[in-house]
């Protein structure tokens, strides 16, 4: 099988049916090869990305009395769960809240004058 595969092709090369195609890569193999310099890099290394991280806000609001898990803060009375000026009030103590947001914690205390 494998011999009239072959004498099948040399006869269509020697017609000519391929001639384009061999004149063609004749003239490829003429033609110089320009190779292609790549930096250095190391492709499976992470790239360093420069981000500018955000200043902390911390809360800027004063706890001015406690009572009954209830907090007043700027002449407004909140509970566990409200949201003041954008912080999530998670636990009211005695002298003290703890508020949160972005993902982190702050502590405000009560304001005694």
């Amino acid at each position: 099988m494998k011999l009239k595969l072959f004498f099948l092709l040399s006869v269509l090369l020697s017609e000519g049916l391929f001639g384009d195609l061999i004149s063609e890569i004749k003239q490829i193999e003429n033609k110089p090869i320009i190779l292609l310099k790549f930096p250095n890099y190391n492709f499976f290394e992470m790239p360093k990305i420069k981000v500018k991280a955000k200043k902390a806000i911390k809360p800027h609001f004063k706890v001015l009395a406690i009572f009954d898990n209830s907090v007043f803060i700027n002449g407004k009375w909140y509970k566990v769960g409200d949201v003041v000026y954008g912080f999530r009030i998670v636990k009211i103590y005695d002298n003290r809240i703890v508020v949160k947001r972005d993902g982190k914690f702050y502590v405000v205390r009560l304001k005694v004058e």
